[in-house]
């Protein structure tokens, strides 16, 4: 279609996720995936029976930059943020994707956050991965560890332990990795 231009944003972002080298994560991340291993082993998911917030709590898993979805099938507007730290952008009560888009304006993004807390439910495995969306002027990005519970009714979680790398992308600007 000639004379037809697409919009500068749909052209000029790239949303991608990549793996995260542990060794060059903060310490912050790194005793997180430590802790996890202690937990469950170098892979799988933490099974668990009663209140969520209140087993991570326990585990010491919870801190400001952290945050636990209910994954609840594969849309993300009916999964429900069951618990969020000070400092991340969405609040606990609210549904992940409308409260993600909210702040984000990027679905693109969303999409691949869901897929990537769908998997670590899914393949029952713990992921560390950065989020990126890069456009002309800017580059957000964060780092991510993603880890699957499940509660022995068979529902499952997701917690989330993130850290702000650039720009302004789901954590209040603190200390940046």
């Amino acid at each position: 279609m000639q004379g037809r231009t697409r919009p500068l944003r749909e052209v000029a972002a790239i949303v991608e996720a990549t793996d995260i080298p542990i060794l060059s994560a903060t310490d912050r991340l790194q005793r997180a995936l430590l802790r996890w291993v202690d937990m469950c082993g170098i892979s799988g998911q933490y099974k668990f029976s009663g209140d969520v917030e209140h087993e991570m709590e326990t585990r010491d898993m919870l801190d400001d930059r952290t945050y636990i979805l209910g994954i609840v099938g594969a849309n993300p507007s009916d999964w429900p943020v069951v618990w969020s730290g000070d400092s991340v952008s969405i609040d606990a009560g609210q549904l992940f994707g409308p409260a993600f888009t909210r702040h984000t304006y990027e679905p693109r993004l969303l999409s691949l956050l869901v897929q990537e807390y769908s998997d670590a439910v899914r393949y029952r495995r713990a992921a560390a991965r950065r989020f990126s969306l890069r456009s002309v002027n800017l580059t957000n990005a964060v780092d991510q560890l993603i880890f699957p519970l499940r509660d022995q009714n068979a529902f499952d979680y997701v917690l989330v332990r993130g850290e702000l790398v650039s720009g302004d992308l789901l954590y209040e600007v603190g200390e940046v990795a």
